[in-house]
């Protein structure tokens, strides 16, 4: 039974943002806790956590001398990554500022009826008043993106579950602007699925989500083991909770939540006429003919005539996924959106009671991050590989590896990066239809998600060879497990040369038809990106440099690669990304990679001169970049209004890989971002630069830092022609 409503808040108070710590429970694990003032006096707050918190780290500003050429400038950032560096090696820290996270998590404790403490509460709603609309006083999916009313029905919902009062001047607000756009009935699927998890929407209204796909036969090609593996995580706890109707119990705050949130009286409502009702800035991808078609049937036969033995098998078959997922990521999912899901099914199907969920509820807590602004759920438990070898490769390709004062550091990344390999398959392998994962790297931390990514594997290989000299020589990884990392770089590689995220590409794109979201676009097929192409691939050409193993296999890969690269090649110049916004993230792997594997540059390669031209004509007055996050949807780009400190570092970069010839044009860069750089050698927060399934925004916390690092130090060495 969900807990009565919390004492409500109308007043928000923010807790002591210095007695919050970051508690180490073993091995990689860490999770925020929050301190009275006794412990906090016997527990002093550590750099990392400074960092965080977006307190001043005092001793490291007194030790910092103002930059004057762009290598001072650098080693500046990455004296400050030092300071935010865990003992264990790692840059903790998480993608953030994906709006309908935080949400989630509140929706699945609460429908299971499970307190949440107080102090996180607090900072909960500190956070998500921090990023609705000046404007309107709405939600998006991205802080900074047009209000939507899935976004504004979720967070605001949130809120009041969290303890806030309806009559808070937000949430009078935020209730206009909902009740502006028509009030919830016209959200997106996603949104309509939610509330009715919260018994706040009738299941009626809703398509059919069918488990019963799941009895198909592996073999053919609509089958969910045949999709993205997002799609898959998500699909089989959703189908199940629609097929066993779960809705949490209905209580006084339910009832408040009904009228607060529907123009219409709830008990009024004819359910079925909004299951295809989407509004204009909630609908991002339209459900195709064929979906609309198996729509029909479905809802009006297989729901409406329910065969018994056929929904049970089926969702007995759903639960065993879920199972799967579980006891695969250590009780942690793929990421937190779907561990809530698989909160609510495990706690469904086993009870509340049982060891699975008492361990979900434990290890969701790894989601909880805290910033200057608030708690956050974050999509991942961290991006500890993804950060780290990036960092790695700006310590190499910076000259900043030989720094005597980075060597211990550099030490003890290295060495966690390593113990970070993957040397066994999932769990449930291959039942639950997951990538064959021996030798690779994770987006997150390996015994808490343990699904593989192509480019984390590929830049983290790359780092490992580029600096495991640094190691003593028992501590550096042995040829046969990088051997591991080469076969499954070379097993994933897509039939036109790219590479894919996740795992190799298992379905055609007629697969997309079958994308019932309305909000995720390119969601039922891992396509191949010039982004995770550069990254495998450069690995490759890395390993073959320095081992002779399977170099014939490689040799064709590369070729095909570099065959990818002119392929795809965007009419503009550039390249466009999944992963990151959007040509200037494209590009800059993409050039990345040419003058790696191809050996093309702007001297050579009309490919190349096409690419940087097309990065000088979009250079601001400034000497940055800039680019919108719009030129998502639109697929080209679109100018942004200032320049961004990341972008402007992928461009530079670009131009230096290519052996750009106008200096000049990299100079004025390299005086915007040192004129940029703050005191303690970091930037200033900005608009966001990563970006999923074209549809939002997040943020990746230490790009500002790295980049710019990176490209700084490269620069330096460019213009003063030193070899690189």
């Amino acid at each position: 039974m969900p807990y009565e409503p919390y004492q409500e808040i109308t007043e928000v108070k923010p807790t002591k943002i210095e007695n919050w710590r970051v508690k180490y429970l073993g091995g990689t694990k860490k999770e925020w806790v929050y301190l009275n003032d006794e412990e906090a006096a016997k527990w002093p707050l550590s750099d990392l956590e400074k960092y965080n918190l977006g307190l001043p780290i005092e001793e490291h500003l007194k030790s910092l001398k103002k930059a004057t050429t762009p290598l001072e400038a650098a080693q500046n950032g990455y004296r400050l990554m030092k300071r935010a560096q865990s003992p264990d090696g790692d840059f903790p820290g998480a993608c953030t500022d994906v709006l309908f996270l935080t949400p989630m998590y509140t929706f699945a404790f609460y429908a299971l009826g499970f307190e949440l403490p107080e102090h996180q509460r607090i900072e909960q709603i500190r956070y998500l008043l921090s990023v609705a609309s000046p404007e309107d006083g709405g939600w998006a999916m991205a802080p900074g993106d047009p209000s939507t009313v899935f976004g504004t029905t979720i967070n605001y919902t949130s809120l009041r579950i969290l303890g806030l009062s309806a009559d808070h001047p937000a949430m009078k607000k935020a209730r206009m602007t909902l009740k502006g756009m028509g009030g919830v009935l016209g959200s997106s699927i996603w949104g309509k699925f939610w509330l009715a998890l919260l018994n706040l929407y009738e299941w009626d209204g809703l398509n059919s989500i069918p488990p019963e796909i799941w009895l198909l036969p592996d073999w053919l090609p609509i089958h969910p083991g045949k999709w993205y593996m997002f799609t898959r995580a998500f699909h089989h706890p959703m189908s199940y909770l629609y097929r066993a109707r779960f809705a949490a119990p209905l209580t006084e705050l339910g009832k408040q939540l009904r009228k607060e949130l529907y123009v219409e009286d709830y008990d009024t409502i004819d359910w079925p006429k909004w299951r295809d009702v989407t509004v204009e800035g909630d609908e991002h991808v339209g459900i195709s003919t064929i979906m609309k078609v198996s729509f029909f049937f479905l809802n009006n036969f297989m729901e409406k005539y329910p065969i018994d033995w056929l929904f049970k098998r089926s969702l007995h078959r759903v639960y065993e996924q879920s199972r799967f997922e579980v006891e695969n990521t250590n009780y942690y999912s793929i990421v937190s959106c779907c561990a809530a899901l698989h909160l609510l099914v495990q706690g469904h199907a086993k009870g509340l009671e049982s060891e699975t969920v008492k361990k979900q509820k434990e290890a969701i807590k790894g989601y909880l991050w805290m910033f200057p602004e608030g708690m956050h759920v974050t999509v991942s438990t961290g991006i500890p590989a993804w950060a780290g070898s990036f960092m790695a490769h700006a310590l190499v390709e910076t000259g900043l590896c030989e720094v005597e004062e980075n060597q211990e550091s550099i030490e003890r990344l290295i060495k966690f990066l390593g113990e970070e390999q993957m040397l066994d398959n999932s769990k449930h392998w291959p039942e639950d239809y997951r990538q064959y994962r021996k030798g690779g790297w994770v987006f997150g931390l390996k015994n808490e998600n343990g699904y593989l990514l192509t480019d984390c594997t590929g830049e983290t290989l790359s780092a490992i060879l580029h600096l495991s000299h640094k190691l003593k020589p028992e501590d550096r990884m042995p040829e046969w497990r990088l051997r591991l990392a080469v076969d499954l770089l070379l097993m994933v590689q897509s039939a036109d040369g790219g590479y894919p995220g996740y795992e190799e590409r298992r379905g055609a794109d007629y697969l997309e038809l079958l994308n019932p979201s309305q909000e995720f676009d390119a969601v039922m097929v891992d396509y191949s990106t010039a982004e995770v192409t550069t990254s495998a691939s450069g690995a490759l050409c890395d390993f073959r440099e320095r081992y002779n193993y399977r170099s014939k296999d490689i040799d064709r890969c590369l070729k095909r690669v570099v065959a990818y690269y002119h392929n795809t090649q965007h009419p503009s110049g550039g390249w466009t990304a999944s992963w990151g916004i959007y040509m200037m993230y494209g590009t800059f792997f993409a050039l990345r990679g040419l003058s790696k594997i191809g050996k093309e540059y702007y001297s050579n390669s009309d490919c190349v001169r096409r690419a940087c031209d097309f990065l000088v004509s979009v250079q601001h007055a400034d000497g940055g970049w800039g680019e919108d996050r719009l030129g998502v949807k639109v697929k080209h780009f679109v100018q942004g209004t200032k320049a961004n400190m990341a972008q402007t570092s992928w461009a530079v970069l670009g131009l230096i890989y290519a052996k750009y010839p106008d200096k000049s044009v990299i100079q004025r860069a390299v005086k915007r971002v040192m004129d940029g750089q703050l005191p303690d050698g970091s930037w200033p927060n900005e608009a966001p630069t990563g970006y999923a399934f074209r549809t939002f925004a997040m943020t990746y916390p230490f790009y500002k830092i790295i980049f710019p690092t990176w490209m700084l130090g490269v620069a330096h060495r460019y213009l003063n022609e030193e070899p690189m």
